[in-house]
């Protein structure tokens, strides 16, 4: 899991401050109830529909249009270490250009939907 930190500017004080791990401090509090919890983090998208966009959600988004109408594509929503973004990905592919999009890509198209995610719909994600 990604190390999630934050800081806050106290503006009457003029500092910053280094705020208790947050994030870290609710997964061990989940851990304690339960042996598998995922934090998922949003990543500041809605799409088409107004929905937020989190971590692991699957998105679906049209590919070509032929005879039997819409052909789609469902990608996993993850973060990348190396690009240092959020990427709509393929997560059955190990190969580095396997056509996953940076999610930014998708928000400029506004043409995709959450339609679940990966814990409980991977049946929507490709073989």
């Amino acid at each position: 899991m990604r190390e999630i930190k934050l800081r806050v500017w106290d503006a009457r004080l003029k500092i910053m401050v280094i705020p208790v791990d947050i994030a870290n401090s609710i997964m061990s509090e989940c851990k304690s109830l339960c042996n598998e919890k995922y934090l998922m983090q949003f990543t500041g998208l809605l799409d088409k529909n107004g929905n937020q966009v989190f971590e692991g959600d699957i998105l679906r988004t049209p590919h070509f249009l032929d005879v039997n109408g819409w052909q789609y594509l469902y990608h996993a929503v993850e973060w990348s270490e190396k690009y240092c973004g959020w990427f709509a990905k393929n997560p059955r592919s190990s190969a580095e250009n396997d056509g996953s999009l940076q999610l930014w890509v998708y928000a400029k198209n506004e043409d995709y939907v959450v339609c679940g995610n990966i814990h409980e719909n991977s049946e929507l994600l490709p073989q």
